[in-house]
C-alpha cells in the first residue's frame, strides 16, 4: 500500500479551510461576544503536514484581535517540521511581491523540480532559518509567530542539518529525476513500460469522480516527472531538495539509511488548494460540460488571493477575466490593492531575513513527535485544553479514548478521511471512515452528521 502513497506526507488531503471554521458553535459564540475563557484558544494539530489550514487561520484570526490562538503542531518527521518552517516564512514574507511568492510558494511546495530563481531562494532562506534554529532569541524577535522551545537539542540540531543540506549545490546530493523513476519502476515492475495507461486509469476511473478539476494532463505530467505546477514559461531542472528525506531501507547486506523521495506519487499536490471553488464563482464554469478551469488554475486563484488577503487585508480581492483571444485568463486585482506592490523585491535576490506580515495574536507551537503520549496526555496542566484537534489521516489513529481528557468540554475533533487515497477501493474508504468513527466515538464524540464517504473531513462534536 505504501507503493505510491509513499513513507512521508509533504501535502494533505483535503482543501485548505480556517481551523475556527470547525469550531464548536458555543466556542466561536464566546470568540463573537468577547466571553472567550482567558481570550484564549488552543488548538491541536496532528499530522497535517502542511500550511494549508494554518494561513487561512491567521488570517480567520484578525477577526479576533483580543483573543491569543495557540496552534500546538505535531508532525512524525522533522523534515516535515523544516518545511512549515520554510513555508510559512515565504507565505508571510514582508517585501516579496505576490507574483514572485505565489510561483515560488507553489514550487516549493509541490515540485519535484523547481527554478533556478526558486533554488537561489531556497538556499538563501536555509542559511537564515539556520540563524533562526540555532538562536532561539533571534527567533522569538524575528518570528514570533512560531516556537521551537518544545524540541529538544537533538531534533534542533537535526532540524539545522535538514537546512544545511537544502544548501547544497550538487544536484547529484539529491537526483531527484532518477529518484523519482526508481520509485516508479520499484511500483510498477514488469508494467512499467505502459505506465501512462495506469496513470490514464487512475485519473479517469477514480481520481476525476473526487476531484473533477484535476485535469489528465497535469496530473500525468505530474505521475511522469513530480512536476505540478508549471507556472511560468522556464527552465524546471533544478531538484527540490525541501523534498528529501530520510529512510531506513532493506537491502542484501543489511538496513542502511538512504535519502530519497518518499512522498505521495498517486494523488498529487492538487487537492489542498484546487479542491474548493467557493473564492470565486468564474471558477465553476463549464464549457461543453466540461469543467472550464482546472486544479492548476483554482490552486492559483487561491493562493494568490490568500497572499493578498495576508498582506492587504480582507478587502483584496482577485478576479478572473478572459484574455484578449478568450483562450485564457489572467488573474487580476479588484479591490483592497490597486497596483504593483511598491515594496516588491526581486526573486533573485533571495531572502530577506525575517521581514514578515504581522502575526499578532497566532503562535505556532512545534511540539515533538511523541507529544501527545508522552506530555499533553500525561500532564496535568493539558486537561481540558483544547477546543479543536485535527488529525491527518495518517495519524488517526492516535485518536484514542484518553484524547477525551484534552479537549474542552465543548469541542470538536477534526479527522481526515482517505477520500483522496487512491490506493484504496471505494469498499476501504468506507472502512476507513467506519473506523474513525469509532475512534470518535471511544473518545466521548458524535458525528456533527451522518458521515459519507464522499466527506473530506469527518467532524465530532461533544457538549
Amino acid at each position: 500500500m505504501t507503493d505510491g502513497i509513499g513513507r512521508v506526507a509533504w501535502w494533505g488531503f483535503s482543501p485548505a479551510q480556517s481551523l475556527l471554521e470547525w469550531m464548536h458553535e458555543k466556542e466561536r459564540e464566546g470568540l463573537e461576544d468577547g466571553a472567550q475563557e482567558k481570550n484564549e484558544v488552543n488548538i491541536l494539530m496532528i499530522g497535517a503536514t502542511d500550511f494549508r489550514h494554518i494561513l487561512n487561520t491567521i488570517l480567520d484570526a484578525r477577526k479576533y484581535p483580543d483573543v491569543q490562538f495557540n496552534i500546538h503542531v505535531i508532525e512524525p518527521r522533522l523534515e516535515v517540521v523544516a518545511r512549515h518552517l520554510l513555508l510559512l516564512s515565504l507565505a508571510l514574507k514582508k517585501t516579496l511581491g505576490l507574483d514572485s511568492k505565489l510561483n515560488m510558494l507553489l514550487e516549493l511546495y509541490g515540485n519535484a523540480l523547481i527554478r533556478s530563481p526558486t533554488k537561489t531562494y531556497l538556499q538563501g532562506e536555509a542559511t537564515f532559518l539556520i540563524k533562526m534554529i540555532t538562536d532561539p532569541s533571534a527567533m522569538k524577535k524575528k518570528m514570533p509567530w512560531i516556537t521551537l522551545d518544545q524540541l529538544k537539542y537533538k531534533h534542533r540540531d537535526e532540524l539545522e542539518a535538514i537546512c544545511k543540506f537544502w544548501r547544497l549545490e550538487d544536484q547529484s546530493a539529491f537526483p531527484i529525476t532518477e529518484l523519482w523513476d526508481a520509485r516508479m519502476r520499484y511500483q510498477y515492475k514488469e508494467r512499467y513500460d505502459v505506465r501512462e495507461n495506469m496513470f490514464d486509469w487512475d485519473h479517469s476511473m477514480n481520481l476525476v469522480e473526487k476531484a473533477p478539476f484535476v485535469q489528465g494532463r497535469h496530473y500525468k505530467r505530474w505521475r511522469e516527472t513530480g512536476i505540478a505546477f508549471e507556472l511560468l514559461d522556464a527552465e524546471y531542472d533544478e531538484p527540490n531538495s525541501s523534498l528529501a528525506s530520510g529512510e531506513m531501507i532493506k537491502t542484501p547486506k543489511g538496513v542502511v539509511a538512504k535519502r530519497g523521495y518518499w512522498g505521495d506519487m498517486m494523488t498529487g499536490p492538487f487537492i489542498p488548494f484546487g479542491g474548493n471553488t467557493s473564492a470565486c464563482d468564474k471558477l465553476n464554469e463549464k464549457r461543453n460540460s466540461k469543467h472550464r478551469f482546472n486544479a492548476v488554475d483554482v490552486t492559483k486563484f487561491n493562493v494568490f488571493t490568500l497572499l493578498g488577503q495576508l498582506k492587504y487585508g480582507p478587502d483584496f480581492k482577485a478576479t478572473l477575466e478572459n484574455t484578449a483571444t478568450g483562450d485564457g485568463y489572467n488573474i487580476n486585482v479588484e479591490s483592497g490593492h490597486g497596483g504593483k506592490e511598491e515594496d516588491e523585491e526581486d526573486e533573485e535576490e533571495g531572502s530577506d531575513d525575517g521581514v514578515y506580515l504581522p502575526v499578532n495574536n497566532v503562535v505556532l507551537h512545534m511540539l515533538q513527535s511523541n507529544a501527545l503520549e508522552t506530555d499533553l496526555l500525561r500532564k496535568p496542566q493539558h486537561q481540558n485544553k483544547f477546543s479543536l484537534a485535527f488529525f491527518s489521516n495518517s495519524m488517526v489513529h492516535m485518536l484514542t479514548a484518553d484524547v477525551s481528557r484534552i479537549m474542552k468540554e465543548s469541542s470538536v475533533i477534526a479527522c481526515e478521511t482517505a477520500k483522496y487515497m487512491l490506493v484504496l477501493k471505494k469498499d476501504q474508504t468506507k472502512q476507513f471512515a467506519d473506523k474513525v468513527v469509532e475512534f470518535a466515538k471511544a473518545a466521548s464524540f458524535a458525528p456533527s452528521k451522518k458521515p459519507s464517504v464522499d466527506d473530506d473531513v469527518l467532524v465530532f462534536k461533544r457538549g
